[in-house]
């Protein structure tokens, strides 16, 4: 979505889309979480009207747009509930790889091997908001750039519980990185994997109370949050590094929401 006014050129894209059934409530500028921010409000509709306010803000390098709508019999009743969910949303810088940190030195937190390389992602999540707890499955197929023992790969920091191939468990070392934003997992492969040859591998994580934030995502146009909670429950990723684009490769993008 192209912005360049912020809320007032997505007005005008309303208007074009909306036409009649669109009728501004207000526009003005105010503030959230102590940073500048635009407030659009407006109904929409003929039959059946909906009400929806709209913040806009950039409190970094992104625009975001929080929107809040329902039906405008029961706005009254909403409103403030809408104004309670502003507070609990946060803002933070993104969570990067060592490779491309600039705040953590090199010396301290050497990259990892890039001899494989992931190429599809099949993943199973299961998600108890009762216990706080999720717990991901993810079945990976990698392939060896150069012949090696060892694969290396940059992971969200859940705890690994198990982690195998088709013949059964396999030995691997979990190191945590940037004060436990991010992990490094290092799998002792069976034996030697020869260049170009192809390994399915199959990791078990596990998190309590699971909350994971990154705004840098591999994948164009999407965002990486993952949350578990008594409300709201979701994983709209298990992150891996590094990862690679092409006419035959790529990843799978999971999404599960609750609450």
């Amino acid at each position: 979505m192209y912005l360049p006014a912020g809320l007032e050129t997505r007005e005008a894209q309303l208007k074009v889309a909306l036409g009649s059934k669109y009728h501004r409530v207000r526009l003005e500028e105010t503030t959230l979480h102590g940073k500048p921010a635009t407030k659009l409000e407006y109904a929409a509709g003929k039959v059946e009207i909906h009400r929806t306010t709209e913040y806009g803000l950039k409190p970094g390098e992104r625009f975001y747009i929080l929107q809040f709508a329902a039906p405008e019999a029961g706005w009254a009743g909403v409103d403030s509930g809408f104004e309670a969910a502003l507070e609990s949303i946060e803002f933070f810088e993104p969570v990067l790889p060592p490779s491309q940190s600039t705040n953590q030195p090199a010396s301290e937190e050497p990259p990892i091997s890039d001899d494989t390389s992931i190429i599809t992602h099949a993943i199973n999540l299961h998600i108890d908001p009762g216990q706080r707890s999720l717990i991901s499955e993810d079945t990976f197929l990698m392939q060896a750039k150069r012949t090696t023992s060892v694969a290396e790969f940059y992971i969200s920091p859940l705890d690994v519980i198990q982690v195998s191939d088709r013949l059964g468990k396999l030995e691997h070392q979990v190191s945590e990185l940037q004060q436990g934003k991010l992990r490094k997992l290092s799998i002792q492969l069976r034996g030697l994997l020869a260049a170009g040859k192809q390994e399915e591998i199959t990791v078990k994580l596990r998190a309590g109370h699971y909350l994971f934030k990154e705004s840098k995502s591999p994948v164009a146009g999407y965002a990486i949050y993952g949350q578990v909670n008594a409300e709201s429950s979701y994983s709209s990723h298990v992150l891996y590094y590094p990862l690679e684009f092409g006419p035959s490769q790529g990843s799978a993008h999971h999404s599960c929401r609750r609450g």
